[in-house]
């Protein structure tokens, strides 16, 4: 990979000079991302206030230059406000990485953060699922260096790093074995900056100190890459290809054009010493570096996903599934989990079956008897003796309130749980199984010594089934298929008016939310749902167990991942 590092122009250029600067920049940009190469603009890295990178490429680039080419840096000398906002627009113009650094603290304004994990952990919070860079010095203490690099804090995909001409090798040298040595699989990118000054004195005291030499062609074939190396003939750094005219692979960044006048009187002499072992780390380094292939946008919503349920000490089973693209994440997607108050659906679309076969109707009715009333959720236990509602009515309150009053008399009228069994076996969902009536689990719970050792127990499930299979479902009713059109059309519209809202949809704009709620909290917290908005509809299916901390916190971890998932998907449509 090649790649070349721009800064934009400076702020304070008078307005002819800046738009001949920006012009200029813009050239460059497509000249570099047409021809295959990689392209890091930098933002007030040197402290010196510089324009904003991201407005002028958004609005002047054009949708033909490969925005997947370019790489904005972010550093956190701006307002928190402002790095939040530049972040989420660089994901939403098609960004698909970010370099988030500090930023000289030493002049200009004083960063928003103390250091740049803490920016890249405010932009993870905030579900963005844009690729994050960091940042590694390899001319300072190797092993602290290499502590951010594998510190889980660190939050990023990979990292940037540079070699300088005027500085010493053998740190480099300390820095690349202190990486091997301690496992470090983040992949890095490593720019290699020749320094010149205008000062003759400084140069002669600052000439360059690292010379890089053929990597043998078979380390270079086996990781791919080519390495930056000296040219005594050129006076630049430049990319040695073992395979020429084939794949152009460099794993450095370089700044020195071809060609570029020195201080006059300057002779350079490279110092020799302290290369060779340097030469073979690199190698090493970059085979593993390189070998991580970048991610595909879905892979990095799933990072990000991984990411947030990491933060939740739960069991976790989640599948996503856009029925426009068939894209899917299965985390864990298999798992048998318990579904609490999820398994209504199976029991719904059963009734749903039955009332197609003529067995019963939506419009019959059911008088309300005491000895039906469940405790939990649901309104029926309220209501008087006597009081009269429809099966649509029982289907409805079972659904949007979770109504267990309402789920005893359903599960009556379709022959109990063997009935909606049989029916899951018969569409092939051999692990979703309704295990238990209200009235059953109800009287376990009273009967424990806590409702804490009844789960753990795990002998009275209300349901079980995994988030694939109650996926399926919810996909079979998207297209129309789950019973028929019009059941899945009515089962549909009961859903989007589900009452409890502080899981799937909590954090989600823009797009209507038919779901289902499973709790017996804090142990299980359960949703699964659909996404719809126009032109895009994707299933989302969460299942939670063995969580013992704060039932909110997991509540709001489920919010999270919806909210990464339907970003998303509002970002590629």
């Amino acid at each position: 990979m090649f790649a070349a590092e721009l800064r934009p122009p400076r702020a304070e250029l008078a307005a002819t000079e800046g738009i001949d600067a920006w012009i200029d920049t813009y050239h460059a940009v497509r000249r570099l991302t047409r021809q295959g190469t990689f392209v890091f603009l930098t933002d007030n890295a040197v402290g010196a206030q510089e324009e904003d990178n991201l407005r002028h490429l958004v609005t002047n680039l054009g949708h033909d230059v490969p925005r997947e080419r370019i790489v904005p840096f972010l550093t956190s000398k701006h307002t928190l406000d402002y790095c939040l906002s530049y972040a989420e627009r660089a994901q939403q113009h098609g960004f698909s990485a970010l370099v988030v650094l500090g930023g000289d603290k030493s002049v200009g304004i004083p960063r928003c953060v103390g250091h740049a994990w803490q920016l890249r952990q405010l932009l993870r919070q905030r579900s963005h699922t844009i690729a994050l860079g960091g940042w590694a010095n390899p001319h300072a203490d190797p092993e602290r260096q290499v502590d951010f690099l594998v510190d889980p804090g660190f939050n990023a995909e990979f990292y940037l790093t540079q070699v300088v001409s005027h500085f010493d090798a053998d740190k480099v040298s300390r820095f690349l074995r202190a990486a091997e040595r301690r496992g470090v699989t983040l992949p890095g990118l490593f720019g290699v900056f020749y320094y010149r000054s205008a000062n003759r004195r400084r140069t002669r005291s600052t000439r360059l100190t690292i010379q890089y030499s053929r990597i043998p062609a078979r380390a270079c074939r086996r990781a791919g890459a080519g390495v930056c190396v000296w040219s005594d003939r050129r006076r630049c750094l430049r990319a040695h290809d073992p395979h020429a005219g084939g794949r152009r692979r460099a794993a450095f960044l370089y700044q020195q054009p071809p060609g570029r006048p020195r201080a006059a009187g300057i002779r350079e002499h490279p110092r020799k010493s302290g290369c060779d072992g340097m030469r073979s780390l690199i190698a090493l380094f970059l085979t593993a570096a390189l070998q991580t292939q970048p991610q595909t946008p879905l892979q990095r919503l799933q990072a990000s996903i991984e990411r947030t349920t990491k933060s939740i000490n739960a069991t976790w089973g989640i599948y996503v599934k856009s029925l426009e693209t068939s894209e899917e994440i299965a985390l864990d997607a298999d798992r048998q989990m318990e579904t609490m108050s999820t398994i209504k659906i199976p029991l719904m679309v059963e009734a749903f079956e039955q009332m197609k076969a003529g067995k019963f109707r939506l419009t019959d009715k059911y008088t309300f008897a005491q000895a039906d009333s469940q405790p939990g959720t649901g309104i029926i236990q309220r209501l008087d003796p006597g009081a009269a509602l429809t099966v649509k009515d029982l289907i409805t309150l079972m659904v949007i309130v979770s109504d267990n009053t309402a789920t005893e008399v359903l599960y009556r009228m379709v022959g109990g749980i063997d009935a909606v069994n049989r029916r899951m076996d018969a569409m092939g969902l051999k692990s979703t199984r309704a295990m238990s009536l209200p009235t059953a689990w109800f009287a376990a719970l009273r009967a424990a010594p806590s409702s804490e050792q009844l789960y753990r127990e795990g002998k009275h499930p209300f349901g079980l089934s995994t988030p694939r299979e109650m996926g399926r479902l919810l996909e079979m009713m998207e297209r129309g298929t789950l019973v028929d059109k019009a059941s899945s059309d009515l089962m549909l519209q009961i859903m989007r008016g589900q009452l409890y809202r502080t899981r799937i949809p909590r954090y989600v704009t823009g797009y209507r939310v038919p779901h289902k709620t499973g709790d017996f909290l804090p142990f299980v917290g359960d949703d699964v749902g659909m996404l719809e908005a126009d032109g895009r509809t994707i299933v989302v299916s969460i299942f939670t167990g063995n969580h013992f901390g704060s039932g909110e916190a997991l509540e709001n971890a489920i919010g999270l991942v919806a909210k990464e998932v339907a970003d998303y998907y509002a970002y590629r449509h």
